[in-house]
Parts: structure tokens; C-alpha cells; sequence
């Protein structure tokens, strides 16, 4: 995990957003591909009062109670933070079960989704957040964006952050320490000066 993020905040919908603060990992889940992160200073490292910020925020809603055809709105950044804020909407098409997470671990939708979007927000019709849109990758489909993970697993991440606890995901498999990486090939452009991973 980096040890600092930086934050940007959207000033006009028609520009992109400004760099405004540097954030610290909190905690995370690598099983659910979230986290939780807190701003500690502004982005030329004066360190402000997190609690201070008086910054507008998302109501958490309860992605359990989310049905087939309801309305959802998407909120991303294609260019990953490059490009202006967009806007999608479109419908609950369905839940997908998960091993080791349990049933609605995602939330289908027919939603446009630009792959830069994976991050970002999905919020029902109060305008609660729900689902956070996820890039998943499977040996059918490939790289696919059409799902949200469910917010309602990463509430304990953020009862454990507002605690002031340590979050351990219930949802990692632990590793033996026997694993291994087989199978291996790499590119005839392969670069070794670009790859920090070399091969055998």
C-alpha cells in the first residue's frame, strides 16, 4: 500500500479536479478492494485537524435492501482523476454471490461504466452510497466494470477506522508461505530496466 494518497476535490463540474490534501490508509481490505482513508494535511503538507475539514460527505445507506430495477447513479473519474467528473444512471440488473464473501458481494447493474470509474461512487435514489464500482477480471469475460462491490462490507472497516482499531478482513485467505508462481512467460519487448519483476 503507498503511504500517502492525494486528494482531489471537484471546485466546477466542468473542470478537473484540484489536488487539495494528502491522505493516509486507515485501513484496508485487499479481499474487497477498499479502503478507508484519512486526510492528515493539506497538499503542501501543513497538517490539518481531520475533524476540522467541514468537508460535504455521502450518507452511508444499506446495500442489503437494494432490489432488481431500481434506479442507480454513478459517479467516476474515466481518466483516473485526469479528466472531469461524470455522471451515469440506470438500473439494478441483478446480484452476484461471492466464495468467502457470501451472497449481493456485488451489485449487477446496466449502468455505463467507464473503466477509469472503478473507485468511485454509486449512491440509490436518497442519494446514499451503495455499491462502489469495482473493475473484476475472470477468465470468461476478462476485465469487466458492470458491478458494485456492496457497501455494506466495508462497514466494518469503517466502524474499526472511527474506533480507532486495526481492521482485519474476514474475507482474506491466509497464506501457507509454500505458495508458488509458475508458468511464467514474458513479452520478446520485455524491458528490464522497466519491470521491477524479473524473470527466472
Amino acid at each position: 500500500l503507498p503511504d500517502e494518497l492525494v486528494i482531489a476535490m471537484v471546485e466546477s463540474e466542468s473542470r478537473p479536479p484540484v489536488k487539495k490534501y494528502i491522505a493516509e490508509v486507515v485501513n484496508s481490505d485487499g479481499a474487497l478492494d477498499l479502503a478507508v482513508l484519512q486526510i492528515v494535511s493539506d497538499i503542501d503538507g501543513k497538517p490539518v485537524d481531520p475533524k476540522n475539514l467541514g468537508l460535504p460527505f455521502v450518507e452511508v445507506g444499506d446495500s442489503e435492501t437494494v432490489n432488481l430495477g431500481e434506479t442507480i447513479r454513478i459517479f467516476g473519474f474515466p481518466g483516473i482523476g485526469g479528466e472531469t467528473i461524470t455522471f451515469t444512471q440506470g438500473t439494478v440488473s441483478g446480484f452476484e454471490s461471492q466464495e468467502n464473501i457470501g451472497d449481493k458481494a456485488f451489485i449487477k447493474t446496466d449502468t455505463e461504466i467507464a473503466g477509469g470509474n472503478s473507485g468511485g461512487l454509486a449512491v440509490n435514489e436518497a442519494g446514499q452510497i451503495i455499491g462502489v464500482p469495482t473493475l473484476t477480471v475472470s477468465s470468461d469475460t476478462g476485465a469487466v466494470i458492470g458491478r458494485l462491490r456492496s457497501i455494506n462490507l466495508a462497514k466494518p472497516m469503517f466502524e474499526a477506522a472511527v474506533a480507532g482499531k486495526k481492521y482485519k478482513s474476514q474475507y482474506a485467505e491466509e497464506g501457507t508461505e509454500k505458495e508458488e508462481f509458475t508458468l511464467t512467460t514474458w513479452a520478446e519487448d520485455y524491458d528490464e530496466n522497466e519491470c521491477p519483476i524479473k524473470p527466472l
